[in-house]
């Protein structure tokens, strides 16, 4: 028991030497840390008010607000919130400034993404390989290079918490020889449907890999008649548990699918931001943007190379060949995805554009070259003593020049602590462009607006303001008096989830304003007016769909642990 139980304490503990730097050090101030903070403590707020399902960010655009948790995938800025929101009840009971512990979230949540990834490539490499190398195998997947490029420079918090999902994804759609069972629907639709809750490129990522591994499994099956009825049964599981993982997704997707329309999605593929400029090594007119995609694209022929080589090591040794040979052709099909013969496969493949960097499909040439490596090291074998000295110190290897390569000193105002104060403040934050709602410009937006003001009814919009309500955020509830017919501008942007009320009844009318905030015709009179939020049909719809593929998935476990004879476990002396 205690062999079974060691490579479940290791992998915790080396997860705990990646973030080590961050604790003593603080965090790393990378690319996205701003966004995501600013995500935690907006859900963190809501939920503390008991909004459990947010849809609206109400800090971003200066205070007027976006649909970030439309478009956003839940999994990540929920345990963001929940983290944050522990890390307020741990400094409320321990007298600790909150600004202090708050600081703390970001090596968190990074200690517990890199430690779920660690054990879900423990539980895949494990049905390969014996317990010496499936431990190594954690610990090496959680602190290989491309990971700690997504933790350290990018701080990448949703793709990270995505490198625990692939390893899951990869283990059912990768033939091993003890098990000649058929395809697991639950297997592939669970992981694939968290991959949708978690991260959108590492989704995209993700189904596009469980189609071409079917592809490549039923091609050759196809090709010989006593397999040919085997294949197409593959096949059609394949497609049931596809459906059943986007169906548990659908809470999520569909609202995204139908308002779309309604924001700037293509803002996410400009110039720069694109495949084309992109690809291994090129060159953009951005200093800064070449920087990280040429560190990407030393870490991608890195992989590349030791995928390659382990891939052809363990065909040699015939360590599972099947599996062998679907690692090898998926690393090959990667290797040219990051070239620029690709692009037309980018141009025209759906949503594949939204992946923004090539470079990206690291996230699944991470699991795929680690795999690799333990069937190439197969026969590798150490007494538990050995095992958990190796286990510690291949990552701080590791860990040691990635934190010094990729670590992002933070300026004054973009600490943790710097970003709470911004949060508590009236001045807001900068909006996300891909999340602007249609027609609606930035630019003309300005921090400390006031919550709302009135304009004489056929004003221009830039005439000087009538009538200025406090600084502040925007009131939900208001009662006025007008003699007047007059409009009133909510600093809150205009978007479908709002609906208007003006005396309890709901007004139809809205001013289009090129800053895109919420505008509306008054008649004279006194007023009392509401703006409450807007639950659609198709909103109800997805949440039914995602609970009938629920009670689906419950139905197929329970079917399989029937179906299932109980073995006991084995236990493999490490």
């Amino acid at each position: 028991m205690t062999c079974v139980r060691l490579p479940t304490l290791l992998i915790p503990l080396a997860a705990l030497l990646a973030v080590l730097p961050l604790l003593v050090h603080g965090c790393s101030c990378g690319h996205d840390l701003d966004f995501h903070l600013l995500s935690w403590q907006e859900a963190a707020a809501q939920f503390a008010h008991g909004t459990l399902h947010p849809r609206w960010a109400f800090t971003p655009a200066f205070g007027a607000g976006e649909p970030r948790f439309v478009f956003y995938p839940p999994l990540s800025w929920t345990l963001g919130a929940l983290l944050t929101l522990a890390a307020t009840a741990l400094a409320a009971l321990f007298h600790i400034a909150p600004a202090t512990a708050v600081a703390l979230t970001p090596a968190a949540y990074t200690w517990l993404a890199l430690t779920l990834a660690g054990l879900a490539m423990l539980r895949l490499a494990q049905r390969f390989v014996s317990p010496t190398p499936a431990t190594l195998a954690g610990v090496l997947y959680l602190a290989n290079p491309y990971t700690l490029f997504t933790a350290y420079e990018r701080t990448a918090f949703a793709e990270l918490l995505a490198a625990a999902l692939l390893p899951l994804l990869l283990a059912p759609l990768l033939p091993a020889k003890a098990e000649p069972r058929p395809l697991s629907l639950p297997a592939v639709a669970c992981p694939l449907a968290l991959l949708w809750l978690s991260n959108g490129p590492a989704a995209v990522i993700g189904s596009y890999a469980l189609a071409l591994l079917i592809l490549l499994r039923v091609l050759p099956a196809l090709l010989d008649p006593p397999r040919r009825r085997a294949a197409w049964t593959l096949c059609l599981r394949a497609s049931a548990a596809a459906a059943l993982g986007l169906a548990l997704a659908a809470f999520y997707i569909v609202p995204v699918l139908a308002e779309q329309r309604w924001v700037q999605l293509p803002m996410a593929i400009l110039t720069g931001l694109r495949p084309a400029d992109n690809t291994l090594f090129h060159h953009t007119a951005d200093p800064a943007h070449d920087a990280v995609l040429h560190t990407a694209s030393r870490l991608a022929v890195l992989l590349l190379t030791l995928s390659f080589s382990a891939c052809l090591v363990a065909l040699r040794r015939r360590a599972h060949p099947a599996a062998a040979r679907l690692l090898l052709a998926l690393s090959l099909v990667i290797a040219l995805l990051l070239t620029p013969l690709s692009l037309p496969i980018w141009r025209h493949m759906p949503e594949l554009a939204y992946l923004q960097f090539p470079w990206r499909l690291l996230a699944l040439l991470a699991p795929a070259c680690v795999l690799a490596l333990a069937l190439a090291a197969r026969s590798l074998h150490l007494r538990p003593p050995a095992l958990a000295a190796a286990a510690l110190l291949l990552p701080a290897l590791l860990i040691l020049p990635a934190y010094t390569t990729f670590h992002q000193p933070c300026d004054p105002e973009d600490t943790p602590q710097a970003r709470l104060a911004l949060f508590h403040s009236t001045a807001g934050d900068l909006p996300t462009d891909e999340y602007t709602p249609a027609n609606a410009d930035n630019d003309v937006l300005e921090p400390h607006d006031p919550a709302f003001f009135l304009l004489p009814q056929n004003a221009p919009d830039d005439l000087p303001i009538a009538s200025r309500g406090p600084i502040g955020p925007t009131p939900h509830s208001l009662t006025l008096s007008l003699k007047d017919p007059t409009r009133i501008v909510f600093h809150l942007r205009d978007y479908p989830t709002w609906q208007v009320l003006v005396n309890g009844r709901i007004d139809p009318d809205r001013i289009a304003r090129n800053d895109g905030l919420l505008t509306v015709p008054l008649p004279a009179g006194r007023l009392h007016l509401q703006i409450i939020p807007h639950t659609s049909s198709f909103e109800i719809a997805a949440d039914l769909l995602s609970l009938a593929a629920l009670a689906v998935l419950l139905t197929l476990l329970d079917h399989e642990a029937k179906r299932e004879p109980h073995h006991p476990s084995r236990i493999i002396k490490a």
